[in-house]
């Protein structure tokens, strides 16, 4: 399942902060496109839910710094 792929990255390790419908990340500049990768494939993967989402994926150097 990609769910498996997010644990053998370790994801769950980098998870901050869940908010509402926001997952926050701590991620490494270097691992930041895989990771982003890995998370929006198992987000927006409509066979593992029972409603269709759409999930997207945003950066920043620090939490709170991006606007909107």
């Amino acid at each position: 399942m990609k769910d498996l792929e997010l644990v053998k990255a370790g994801v769950g390790d980098m998870l901050v902060l869940n908010v509402h419908d926001e997952v926050i990340l701590d991620v490494r500049n270097q691992d930041l496109n895989e990771v982003s990768r890995l998370v929006s494939d198992v987000m927006n993967d409509n066979e593992m839910f029972s409603v269709p989402l759409t999930a997207s994926i945003d950066t920043a150097d620090r939490w709170g710094s991006k606007g909107g």
